[in-house]
C-alpha cells in the first residue's frame, strides 16, 4: 500500500484499506509521479510553496480576492492540456456507454466523479502500486471541482439539467461562489473550464467511439463507489438524526463533531439533523438517479439502496426514521458484502477482505440503536 491518509475514522487506517470498497472512500493523501499532492492546496499533509500561489485576476468574485489562486496546478494542466481533455473525452464516452443516454449535468456529475477516484486502483494495488502519471493526477483534480460544482448545481436545482451547457456549468459556479475554496480560489480562467466541461460531455452527443478497455477499471470502480456513498448517506444521516433525538443539541458544529463521514457532500446530512429537515431534493436525486441501470445490481444491494433513499425522505423527527434507519443499518451488512465482492470479482481489490461486521459500520457511520419493534416496510412503500 503506498497511499498515506489520514481518515476521521476511529478505526485503524490498515482496517480501512482492507474493508473492500471502503479502501476507496478516504481522500488521496498522495503525491503523483511529478511531486506535487493530488490535493493541492487542500493537502494536509504537503504544503505548496509559496511561487506557486499568487493573487487572482480573473473578473467576478474571484478578482483580488483574499485567497490566493494556485497558478502552479494550472501550470501542470498546461502542460499537459491536450492529453488530459483527450483522456475526460474517452471516460465520457466510456460513462455513457454504460448508463446509456443521460443529461450533460448528470454526465458531468458522473465522468468527473470517475476522474476523481481514477488514480486509486493503481495507488492502492498490492503489488504493483505507484502514483499517477501526469495525465491521470490533473484530471483527478479538474474532476474533483467540477464534481463539487456539478452537486451544487443539483442540490441547488438552479440549472435546467437538460440545458447544462458547459458555459451554463462554468457561470453557475461562479455566480453561486463555488470558484471559491476553503484556502484558495479556482484558478483556471473561465474559457478553461468551459473546454474541460467540454470535454466531459464529449459522450452526450451519443456518438460511437472506439472501445477502450483502458476506462473499464475507472467506470466499475466509480459505479461501485457510487453505490457506498448512497447507503454511506443513509446510514450516516439516520445515526446523526438519532444523536440528535437523544441529546436535543443540534447545533451544527456539535453534529459535525459526532459524523464521522468523509464522501462528496456529506455535510448536507449534517446542515439536514441542524436544520430539523430531510436532506434537499437535488442531494436525494443526484445519488439516486439511474440506479438500476449500475452493472452488478442484484439481489440485496437493490433494497438496500431503496432503503437507503427512503431513509434520506424522512425529516430526522419523522417517528418512521428510527425503524427506517434500523432496517438500513441491517440490510446494509449484506448491500455491502456485495460490492466487496463485485470489486474483488473486478480485480479492484484484493482477495480477503475484511468481511463487513455491525462494529465496522458503527465505527464508520456512528453507532445505531435498531429498535426491536423495526420491521422490513412493504416494498411498495419503500420506493416512494
Amino acid at each position: 500500500m503506498m497511499l498515506p491518509i489520514c481518515p476521521p475514522y476511529q478505526i485503524p487506517l490498515e482496517t480501512v484499506l482492507t474493508c473492500g470498497v471502503f479502501r476507496y472512500f478516504p481522500p488521496m493523501e498522495a503525491l503523483g509521479d511529478d511531486g506535487r499532492p493530488l490535493l493541492e492546496g487542500r493537502s494536509l499533509r504537503w504544503q505548496l510553496e509559496t511561487k506557486n500561489y499568487r493573487t487572482c485576476r480573473y473578473p467576478g468574485q474571484r478578482r483580488s480576492h483574499e485567497r490566493p489562486m494556485n497558478v502552479g496546478a494550472l501550470q501542470q494542466f498546461m502542460a499537459s492540456r491536450h492529453q488530459v481533455l483527450s483522456y475526460l473525452r474517452g471516460l465520457s464516452h466510456a460513462v455513457a456507454a454504460c448508463f446509456g443516454p443521460m443529461d450533460p449535468l448528470h454526465l458531468t456529475l458522473r465522468v468527473s466523479h470517475a476522474a476523481y477516484h481514477a488514480p486509486k486502483p493503481i495507488m492502492l494495488a498490492t503489488a504493483t502500486a505507484k502514483p499517477p502519471n501526469r495525465v491521470e493526477a490533473t484530471a483527478a483534480k479538474l474532476g474533483h471541482g467540477v464534481y463539487e460544482g456539478c452537486l451544487g448545481a443539483v442540490m441547488q436545482a438552479r440549472l435546467v439539467p437538460a440545458d447544462a451547457t458547459p458555459a451554463a456549468i462554468a457561470d453557475h459556479a461562479e455566480a453561486s461562489g463555488q470558484l471559491i475554496g476553503r484556502k484558495e480560489v479556482c484558478a483556471g480562467p473561465r474559457h478553461l473550464m468551459i473546454e474541460v466541461i467540454s470535454a466531459m460531455q464529449a459522450g452526450h452527443d451519443g456518438s460511437p467511439s472506439p472501445h477502450d478497455t483502458s476506462y473499464t477499471a475507472s467506470v466499475t470502480l466509480a459505479q461501485h463507489i457510487w453505490l457506498a456513498e448512497t447507503l454511506a448517506h443513509g446510514n450516516a444521516y439516520a445515526a446523526l438524526a438519532q444523536r440528535a433525538r437523544e441529546t436535543e443539541d443540534r447545533s451544527f458544529d456539535t453534529l459535525l463533531a459526532q459524523a464521522r463521514i468523509t464522501f462528496p457532500n456529506a455535510l448536507e446530512s449534517v446542515r439536514a439533523v441542524a436544520d430539523a429537515r430531510a436532506p434537499c431534493d437535488g442531494f436525494i436525486r443526484a445519488y439516486t438517479q439511474k440506479a438500476a441501470h449500475y452493472q452488478n445490481i442484484r439481489g440485496v444491494l437493490l433494497p438496500a439502496l431503496d432503503m437507503a433513499q427512503h431513509v434520506l425522505c424522512l425529516p430526522p423527527d419523522s417517528p418512521d426514521l428510527e425503524a427506517a434507519g434500523g432496517m438500513l443499518r441491517r440490510m446494509s451488512l449484506p448491500a455491502f458484502a456485495s460490492l466487496d465482492e463485485a470489486i474483488v470479482a473486478t480485480g479492484l481489490a484484493p482477495t480477503g477482505v475484511v468481511a463487513m461486521t455491525p462494529s465496522l459500520l458503527d465505527a464508520f457511520f456512528g453507532s445505531y440503536e435498531t429498535p426491536d419493534s423495526a420491521t422490513a416496510r412493504p416494498q411498495q412503500e419503500v420506493m416512494t
